[in-house]
């Protein structure tokens, strides 16, 4: 394999693999894709690292994994070509809770509720409304409104 400069999946179908499990899609992904493989899997992320230290199967990395080039000293990286392995994640929020940390950048940049509401183009009691309705949702207070001017809570912070 390390003469390769890119490889499939597919390419791949019928060698044993190690396979740190418990990361989204891949589990699901690879198994498809490789069905003659057999997987060595591993949900301890010290367990798979020691396997892949001392074994000499071949295992999955992506250019995201923290502290990598230890674990995979003396292996070659050889990227995938499958369009399916290029992936990339989206952070899916309501349009309400987006706009409510909106709502609370603008109130600790600006330093007041009548600013942040001005900036927001909204009334001062309706940012004040969202503000709590997101306190609410995150089951935490993140401004201490008992004093003038309101200072963040440890969570605000």
């Amino acid at each position: 394999m390390a003469e390769y400069s890119q490889l499939s999946l597919s390419q791949l179908n019928g060698f044993n693999c190690l396979l740190r499990d418990e990361i989204g899609f891949w589990t699901n992904l690879v198994k498809s894709k490789m069905p003659a493989s057999r997987f060595l899997i591993q949900t301890d992320e010290f367990e798979f690292e020691e396997l892949v230290r001392t074994s000499t199967l071949l295992c999955f990395s992506s250019s995201k994994t923290p502290g990598s080039e230890q674990t995979l000293k003396g292996r070659k990286r050889i990227p995938l070509t499958d369009p399916e392995v290029n992936v990339t994640y989206h952070l899916i929020s309501s349009a309400m809770l987006f706009r409510q940390i909106e709502y609370f950048q603008a109130i600790i940049e600006t330093g007041n509720f009548y600013q942040a509401a001005e900036k927001c183009n909204v009334s001062q009691s309706a940012i004040s409304q969202q503000i709590k309705k997101l306190e609410q949702e995150l089951g935490v207070k993140l401004l201490d409104r008992h004093n003038r001017p309101f200072s963040l809570t440890p969570a605000g912070e």
